[in-house]
């Protein structure tokens, strides 16, 4: 019997056989072996196929009559990730989805994701920007082919901006001498108290210049995560090994980050405590699969219990890149310039993490 991955073909060498009954030194060097299942194209609902076997050939084998027994071939699921796409709308505004909003990854042939059910409370036009950002639901996808995919559904998140007020200037006064009155820049950051309340608590004031000094130092930060991670694949195999890579390269990379928290934009102070909490849920996920493990005692199992770890190990990472996300929302800067340049540096880090959960979703498929 053989397994292999829809997407995958498979080739027979011919000596995926076994025997019984043979004698002396007789023996069976190759054997025919066929099944629809080997083609690439062979999906999961036709699963399992059966493997023929003829024409064998070997040593003494015309002193046998011989009986060739079918084997199966088992197609699995190949990964598939969809993801919701980020929304950003006005206050005041209703947002109504379309059902096609979202990113797929890892769809094989002409297998497609036709539309999907999307929901976010900030959708409605009530929805304030101080509440802000809101998560976008996916679920229920349908298309063609989908039967042959382990999908992961990735949710997204709904920005609402705040509207704009009409500003009637006020009449001039006459003013009895010419002395200039210094402009006040006040500058919000956020303090988290002992019961989980966030304060807004003065701050000292950011440039863009500052802004952009931010950017770039998280840039480098970003893409060392981004290029461990695409290393560590190269272990997926072994799941154990897989998570302490992945666990080493997001502690480096909260330590860095922690460095330079100070001059990360409002609401980022805490991301390195929110890269660590998914690190330890990856520690987690590694040891109970190296718990189980130790007590598989078959292929299949060991399959599951790694499946298992590795998707575990994607809601960790998925919901610190949803809490990194949510810093755009204090994004509160008068000058556009700078909101700009501060949003783009939350969402570099973001992405970073989500390259990880991207990862992840490639190691199931293999």
């Amino acid at each position: 019997d053989q397994v292999k991955t829809y997407g995958e073909a498979f080739a027979f060498a011919g000596t995926e056989v076994s025997t019984s009954g043979l004698l002396f030194s007789d023996s069976v060097d190759s054997v025919d072996l066929a099944s629809l299942g080997a083609a690439d194209t062979a999906t999961v609902d036709g699963s399992p196929y059966a493997i023929t076997a003829s024409n064998a050939s070997g040593s003494g084998l015309t002193n046998y009559t011989i009986a060739y027994v079918d084997g199966a071939m088992t197609v699995d699921p190949a990964a598939l990730t969809i993801t919701a796409d980020d929304q950003v709308k006005t206050y005041g505004e209703a947002f109504t989805f379309a059902g096609t909003e979202f990113t797929t990854r890892g769809l094989l042939f002409e297998d497609s994701v036709d539309s999907a059910s999307l929901s976010s409370d900030g959708a409605d036009a009530e929805a304030s920007a101080e509440d802000g950002p809101y998560l976008i639901a996916i679920s229920s996808p349908e298309g063609t082919g989908l039967s042959n995919y382990d999908i992961a559904l990735v949710d997204g998140t709904m920005t609402v901006e705040a509207g704009t007020e009409e500003i009637v200037p006020l009449p001039t006064l006459p003013v009895a001498f010419d002395q200039p009155n210094p402009t006040d820049t006040i500058q919000l950051a956020l303090s988290t108290e002992p019961d989980g309340t966030t304060l807004a608590v003065p701050g000292p004031s950011t440039s863009v210049d500052d802004a952009r000094r931010t950017l770039a130092a998280v840039e480098p930060i970003a893409t060392t995560l981004e290029v461990a991670a695409d290393a560590c694949a190269q272990s997926s195999a072994d799941v154990s090994r897989y998570l302490a890579c992945l666990s080493d390269a997001l502690n480096d990379f909260a330590n860095e980050l922690d460095e330079i928290a100070s001059d990360l934009p409002p609401g980022m102070q805490d991301v390195a405590r929110i890269v660590q909490d998914a690190r330890r849920g990856i520690d987690g996920a590694r040891a109970r699969a190296e718990r189980r493990l130790a007590g598989a005692t078959t292929e299949a199992e060991r399959e599951a219990i790694r499946r298992d770890a590795i998707n575990e190990s994607r809601a960790e990472i998925d919901t610190a890149a949803t809490e990194i996300r949510k810093a755009i929302a204090f994004v509160r800067a008068d000058d556009p310039e700078l909101a700009s340049v501060q949003t783009e540096t939350i969402t570099r880090v973001s992405t970073a993490v989500e390259s990880v959960g991207i990862e992840l979703s490639r190691a199931v498929g293999l």
